[in-house]
């Protein structure tokens, strides 16, 4: 275990040995700022971090007391949106209350996959904008030292690594001096605060007082395994469409899939289902679905489907509306010539909500009743005000 004291050396030292590596800073300078998550219910404490570019210093990740953010999503605190070079380095410290300990390391980015990844351009599920790009770099933090990081831009996810940090040895006084007296009981006073702290997440305070052990590799390995898998909708009404999808996954990734990637809906490798979000016409009317799985059903689900089975094998997340537009039902399903198979999702969480009028340019139906202005907005060929329009 490292002392807190060769930390805090390096940390004085704007990340030296990560700014002045040898990778060759990138030309390409983008728009992009940190952000931080945590699983839901194991909270931490972010103590302080750094993204590095190649320059001195770099973006810090802020201080915060991360108690019920998703996996994979941004916080909400963040420093401000500015065009830098692509980040080549990562240094994080936290504390983890579930486990009672301090982790702390320091990373390389692998360079050229953000420079790729930063070059993509992609859909946005709630404006349609077409060319959004990644803004965030999105650092995470799970049990066991774990550091997660993605790129995060409108909705949609990517992984760019995972690494692991080494548990660090810190004081409550030399975690925050203006807070803790260096003389008092700081075995005390740690265990106090952090019954405090864990009174605030009921999940995570059951956890700790009954003892449940932390899950091995649920976060490293299991939640990031992939299936060669999609998502099919099968509409009771013949005048049904799905326009967009976005898709949620338990690694923290995310994706959305309009135009053309929608017609084609490859299959392709990707974790297991978390959520899912569609909007879907029928006539003038719109609608959105937003699903919310049971984790331990989804995961059953997975097991129960593949058992005996290839994991070459097709699977399919299946969405059944019925003729009345008003009712879904959800299906994990694996397709294959001899052994078909069909697993309700029973548990899951499923919302049906309708959608006025000033929703109606994300619709790829409509799309013939709207053009592109200047600035990027979506405007009515018509002229109409969409506030002034009967929405159904």
């Amino acid at each position: 275990m490292k002392t807190l004291n060769s930390w805090m050396l390096l940390l004085s030292i704007p990340f030296i040995f990560l700014t002045c590596n040898t990778m060759k800073k990138p030309a390409l300078d983008v728009a992009w700022t940190t952000s931080n998550c945590a699983p839901d219910d194991y909270p931490v404490m972010v103590i302080s971090g750094v993204v590095t570019t190649g320059k001195v210093g770099g973006v810090p990740i802020m201080r915060e007391f991360m108690n019920s953010s998703n996996w994979g999503e941004i916080s909400g605190r963040h420093i401000s949106l500015n065009s830098r070079s692509i980040p080549n380095g990562l240094g994080i410290r936290w504390y983890s209350y579930v486990e009672n300990k301090f982790y702390g390391g320091f990373f390389d980015l692998p360079v050229e996959k953000l420079t790729q990844l930063f070059a993509k351009r992609f859909v946005a599920y709630e404006t349609k904008k077409s060319n959004s790009s990644y803004n965030h770099v999105l650092v995470g933090m799970a049990p066991k030292g774990y550091v997660h990081v993605w790129l995060y831009g409108d909705g949609t996810v990517s992984e760019v690594g995972i690494f692991q940090a080494e548990e660090i040895s810190m004081t409550l006084h030399e975690f925050d001096s203006h807070m803790w007296e260096a003389e008092e009981d700081q075995d005390a006073a740690l265990a106090e605060w952090r019954v405090e702290h864990l009174e605030e997440n009921k999940n995570a305070d059951s956890l700790v007082r009954q003892n449940v052990p932390i899950p091995d590799g649920l976060w490293k390995d299991k939640y990031r395994e992939k299936f060669l898998s999609r998502v099919v909708f099968k509409y009771g009404d013949p005048n049904a469409l799905t326009d967009m999808y976005t898709v949620r996954y338990f690694n923290g990734e995310a994706e959305v899939l309009s135009g053309e990637a929608l017609k084609s809906n490859a299959l392709q490798e990707r974790p297991r289902f978390w959520q899912l979000k569609f909007i879907w016409s029928f006539g003038r009317h719109l609608r959105e679905t937003s699903i919310y799985f049971d984790q331990a059903e989804m995961e059953a689900a997975y097991t129960r489907l593949y058992n005996g089975q290839s994991t070459d094998l097709a699977c399919e997340l299946r969405v059944d509306v019925n003729p009345e537009n008003n009712f879904n039902r959800v299906y994990l399903q694996l397709q294959g010539a001899e052994y078909p198979k069909a697993i309700e999702l029973l548990k899951a969480d499923i919302g049906i909500y309708p959608l006025g009028e000033h929703s109606r340019f994300m619709f790829e139906a409509f799309a013939d009743e709207f053009y592109v202005d200047g600035l990027g907005y979506y405007k009515r060929k018509d002229g109409r005000n969409p506030m002034d329009i009967n929405e159904e």
